[in-house]
């Protein structure tokens, strides 16, 4: 189960942090305007990490939406095959897939989290992430 997870995290992650980059690049310009006029780093970069958080999370939510529905996963599949009840398969299942959901968001948002600070400097100027 470890693995499930971290494979799903890893994919997110590099989802989410793909995302990040290109949109702080991006708003570059924007991002410089706010803190010319006092704001602080996290909230210029807000945008920027809301967006990687969300993008990051597409993938979890499209296999929550279609499990059960579309495809049987694999662990229920297993133990629906060995005899198991049904609905308690489910219920490992559900278990599993909202772990799966937790992980994955709190994985994107520290790492987000992270990453915005590597974007600025001490003084709190943007620095470019093709600069570096």
């Amino acid at each position: 189960m470890e693995g499930m997870m971290l494979g799903n995290l890893v994919a997110a992650l590099a989802v989410a942090m793909s995302r990040f980059f290109s949109d702080m690049e991006a708003r570059r310009h924007e991002i410089e305007a706010y803190l010319s006029l006092g704001a602080s780093p996290f909230e210029a970069a807000k945008p920027s990490i809301l967006a990687a958080i969300r993008l990051g999370l597409i993938p979890t939510i499209a296999q929550l939406a279609s499990s059960g529905v579309v495809l049987i996963p694999g662990m229920m599949a297993g133990q629906i095959m060995t005899g198991g009840d049904p609905l308690e398969a489910a219920e490992y299942q559900f278990v599993v897939l909202a772990a799966l959901s937790a992980i994955t968001m709190l994985g994107d948002a520290l790492i987000t989290l992270l990453l915005y600070q590597r974007c600025f400097t001490e003084l709190g100027q943007y620095i470019s992430p093709r600069a570096r």
